[in-house]
Parts: C-alpha cells; structure tokens; sequence
C-alpha cells in the first residue's frame, strides 16, 4: 500500500514538474512573423565581420528562446510603410518653382549588415520611421528638382525618380531603410 501511495505521489510529482517545463518553455519560446523581426536584448552575439552586439535578432519564420531574467524580447515590424511627400514652390535649375507629390514605400532593408542601423536607430520608437524616411526624401526630392529643369523632369519622369532614389540611398541606407516604389503626381 506505501508503494502505490508513493508510486502515485511521485507520478503526480513528474507530471507537474513536466507540465511546469511545457508551459515555462511554450511561454519563453518567441516565433518570428514572416514580415518581423525579433530582437534578443541582453545576451549579445557576435557578426561575421567580428563586431560585437548587444543584441541578437531571429528573421521571419525564426524562433528563439527568451530566458527569463537575462533576455528581453521586442518585435519589429518589416511591413511597407506608405510615405506621402508634398513639395511646394521648390525652386529647378532654370529658376522656375516646381510643386510636386509623390508617394512611396519604404521599408526596413532585410540586408543582413544593413538591418542593424534600422534596429539600432527605430527599435525603441518605430513610428519615427515614417518621419525620417519622408525628411530624407523631401531632401533628395529638392536636391534632384535644383540639378533639373521643369521641361527635363516632365519629360524622362523615370529617369527623375530614378535620380530621386540614388540621391536618397545612401542617407536611406544609414537608416537601414529601403524605398520599395516610388511614384510621382506633379509637374
């Protein structure tokens, strides 16, 4: 009778602690959306390239596992942003004033080196994102409108947002963000 009695305590002993280890883990384990980003905080990990981070990040469809205490976990969204850009009166080349809008796509740059500026830079606040990605456009929207006339952006618009896209790259890529489309209304 004492060893049922102790076969039968120990049994529910094992199935708690098992059951305890299944919800610790189902509540620890972190599974990366197709269009996230999940950001490992406190254990770093090292780049191919040797630098060192305070971070670790697992990419859509991933998963990884927080530890308490050590790990904190946040979720960063790689999903299109929509940026409108309104520009009025900007002066071209042959002094003429140019008002034009244009709408765009950006998004976070899934390249492996530039991912760590996005993180870096948006992690904490992402809706600065669409504010810096229009600011950045903006600019390169005037630097284009100041090297062209009104007559050579009506009349190659390809080529103008083409010019647009390079003149914003490498501020864009900084920022680890990326123009997916961007389209012009105006002149």
């Amino acid at each position: 009778m004492n060893l049922i009695i102790v076969t039968l305590t120990a049994s529910i002993l094992l199935m708690v602690i098992i059951g305890g280890m299944v919800v610790l883990l189902w509540r620890c384990l972190y599974i990366a959306g197709p269009d996230e980003i999940l950001v490992f905080s406190g254990r770093g990990s090292v780049l191919p390239d040797g630098r060192q981070l305070g971070y670790r990040l697992i990419q859509g469809g991933g998963r990884g596992v927080r530890i308490p205490l050590l790990d904190q976990v946040q979720r960063m969204s790689l999903a299109p942003i929509p940026v409108e850009v309104a520009l009025l009166k900007v002066l071209a080349r042959n002094g003429e004033t140019i008002s034009l809008h244009a709408n765009a796509t950006v998004g976070v740059s899934r390249d492996p080196v530039r991912i760590h500026h996005a993180i870096e830079r948006f992690l904490s606040h992402p809706e600065n994102i669409h504010e810096a990605a229009r600011q950045c456009l903006s600019a390169a929207f005037r630097d284009v409108i100041a090297a062209s006339t009104l007559e050579e952006i009506r009349q190659d618009r390809e080529r103008f947002i083409s010019l647009v896209e390079v003149s914003a790259a490498d501020d864009l890529d900084r920022m680890g963000l990326i123009v997916d489309t961007l389209d012009i209304r105006g002149p």
